[in-house]
């Protein structure tokens, strides 16, 4: 008897195997490969650094004048404004005055810290420009001396720094 044990044992186990094989064989014809794709989308935020809103304005108020910017015709404030910059593409920074008046439109100029200054105008321009990645971007303002010898005027400006794609 122990050889027909060993014969059942050794049908069994084949029939074991075959129905195994036969469950794997239905269980990949029922898989189904799935392609999957995302797209990472633009994303950019700019503030004032040290602020958690994306709308916020700041007020220059400018000092008054020293000999130095008296004899050099000029104010300059370094670091005036400070930008923090967040993007995953390429961007660039304009800056417009909207309504600036037009007295004050030959005597303010502003720049990106070590870059030349130049004035603003209605009409954008470009202020500064980077890759993707999250920047501090600092602003310098010069106020020019009016022809009548002075630095300040009572009228405000207003300076929208608007952040986009390049």
């Amino acid at each position: 008897m122990p050889h027909l044990a060993s014969r059942t044992r050794r049908w069994v186990l084949i029939a074991l195997a075959v129905a195994v094989g036969a469950v794997a064989g239905f269980a990949v014809q029922q898989s189904v490969a799935v392609r999957a794709s995302w797209k990472v989308l633009p994303y950019q935020t700019l503030r004032l650094s040290g602020s958690d809103n994306e709308l916020d304005a700041v007020v220059l108020d400018i000092p008054d004048p020293t000999p130095l910017d008296v004899s050099q015709g000029y104010i300059e404030i370094e670091h005036a404004v400070r930008l923090h910059v967040v993007s995953n593409t390429p961007w660039k920074i304009q800056i417009t005055a909207p309504d600036l008046p037009d007295a004050l439109a030959s005597l303010l100029q502003v720049r990106s810290h070590g870059d030349a200054y130049s004035g603003i105008s209605a009409e954008p321009r470009v202020l500064a420009a980077g890759a993707n990645g999250a920047f501090e971007i600092s602003i310098d303002v010069r106020v020019l001396r009016d022809s009548d010898g002075t630095f300040t005027s009572d009228d405000p400006v207003r300076l929208v720094y608007t952040l986009m794609s390049d």
